[in-house]
């Protein structure tokens, strides 16, 4: 018995029941479309899209509502409020499962294909001087079944000393294209230790702006 195992399970029981309940009313509107549009897939696809980019539109349009700007400037001063609010977001991560992950992206692997990662226990110094995509073995699921999510990160360690990274890289730009230039504001994502138990070595956010 694990104390976070009650915790998961109502967690997970949760989930569960706002995916069915979004479920059924996804079925529920697909059934009203089908009458209305009739039963053609393409034909309801397209109508979909054409909603989801009038809605995407009408966000654009509209002003940003800036007001958390104005009652906490000590945090976003000096931060462009449109920029965060309306900009185009690219989010480089190491998370499994991610289509960035999953189709090299986000390591720039001009095959393509997925890379795994090194065992964070028996990496060795980078030799291309860039940060590397880590696991922890104890990340990992026994069973087959759930071997599908893992919280992969960028690990950077003292002894390895200065590595670096592009964010976003070429391969993301390209990827997710834009239609306004790039820039923004780069926002750190630390790792969380379970239970809030971190190893000596651990950097927090706190250490790392001091």
């Amino acid at each position: 018995w694990h104390p976070g195992w009650k915790d998961h399970m109502l967690k997970g029981r949760l989930i569960g029941h706002f995916l069915i309940n979004s479920l059924e009313e996804a079925l529920f509107e697909l059934d009203q479309l089908k009458s209305e549009h009739g039963d053609d897939p393409n034909t309801l696809l397209n109508h979909l899209e054409r909603l989801e980019s009038r809605d995407a539109r009408t966000f654009r349009q509209k002003p940003a509502d800036s007001k958390v700007w104005d009652e906490d400037g000590a945090v976003f001063s000096g931060m462009d409020s449109a920029m965060v609010l309306r900009g185009e977001s690219i989010c480089h991560t190491a998370l499994l499962p991610s289509r960035s992950r999953m189709e090299g992206i986000t390591t720039e692997n001009e095959s393509g294909e997925f890379d795994k990662g090194v065992n964070q226990y028996l990496m060795e110094t980078p030799e291309d001087g860039l940060v590397p995509v880590a696991f922890d073995m104890n990340d990992r699921q026994r069973c087959q079944q759930l071997e599908v999510d893992h919280k992969d990160f960028f690990l950077v360690r003292e002894q390895d000393g200065w590595v670096s990274a592009i964010v976003p890289n070429n391969k993301e730009l390209e990827v997710y294209r834009r239609s306004t230039p790039v820039e923004g504001i780069i926002v750190l994502c630390l790792k969380i230790c379970p239970f809030n138990k971190c190893p000596d070595a651990y950097i927090s956010i706190d250490e790392v702006t001091r």
